[in-house]
């Protein structure tokens, strides 16, 4: 139930629930189950994921090095 509120907070406060006709942007939280994907990413990894993923919440300092790449998080 809590994850469900943050997400929602997070969602409102991104603008992700923003357009028209009901557009709805995907949010993906990169935490340490997801360092698989931001770890050394290949060239294809960071286009799927900046093609895939309009923001992704992330922690300060594991992603910062990864900003240069994918500035929305």
């Amino acid at each position: 139930m809590r994850l469900a509120i943050l997400l929602l907070f997070v969602t409102m406060a991104t603008g992700c629930l923003c357009g028209t006709g009901g557009t709805v942007c995907t949010l993906n939280i990169a935490n340490s189950s997801f360092d698989w994907a931001i770890q050394n990413p290949s060239t294809s990894m960071i286009g799927w994921l900046q093609q895939h993923y309009t923001r992704m919440l992330v922690y300060a300092p594991a992603f910062d090095s990864n900003l240069a790449w994918y500035p929305n998080g």
